[in-house]
């Protein structure tokens, strides 16, 4: 696809001539097509290894206060989400067109716990799973199945 793109310009932009301004005898057509096709192909090779394609969905940043008495403890975690593979990319886009709601409840659900609520490793999951469910049903309402299959917290910091 890009090799036809520069090999085209290129040779459209050579010059008819068959010398350089320099007065040097230009390499023929089809050397010059060679070095073009060989230039094109690394290029082609270092864009495909740098194109990793990530199972994870970004949600982001969750700072919330936690349900304490003197609103001195929070929790800070940072949240992606693991989709079936088919949808993956249709639950992305739901995620990012409504990720204000989903925060704003996030925010609310996560201030009515206190730090044991929010503490251990039971404790951990059971949110997680809350979160999966929630997000599932807001984003794919009317019973649909979720298609979210897993949260992941990257960072999750209680202070």
């Amino acid at each position: 696809m890009l090799g036809g793109l520069l090999v085209g310009a290129t040779l459209s932009a050579s010059h008819t001539s068959g010398q350089t301004p320099a007065g040097k005898a230009e390499p023929d057509t089809a050397t010059r097509l060679r070095e073009l096709e060989a230039r094109v192909a690394k290029l082609e090779k270092r864009l495909a290894g740098s194109a990793v394609v990530s199972e994870e969905i970004p949600f982001g940043e969750v700072v919330a206060n936690l349900h304490e008495e003197r609103l001195n403890r929070y929790l800070r975690m940072k949240i992606a989400l693991k989709a079936d593979e088919g949808v993956r990319l249709e639950v992305a886009d739901a995620v990012t067109r409504r990720k204000a709601e989903l925060k704003s409840w996030l925010l609310g659900y996560l201030a009515d716990h206190s730090l044991g609520e929010v503490s251990g490793t039971k404790s951990f999951n059971r949110l997680r799973d809350a979160v999966r469910d929630e997000f599932g049903r807001r984003l794919f309402p009317g019973g649909q199945p979720n298609p979210i299959r897993e949260v992941l917290f990257e960072e999750y910091f209680v202070q």
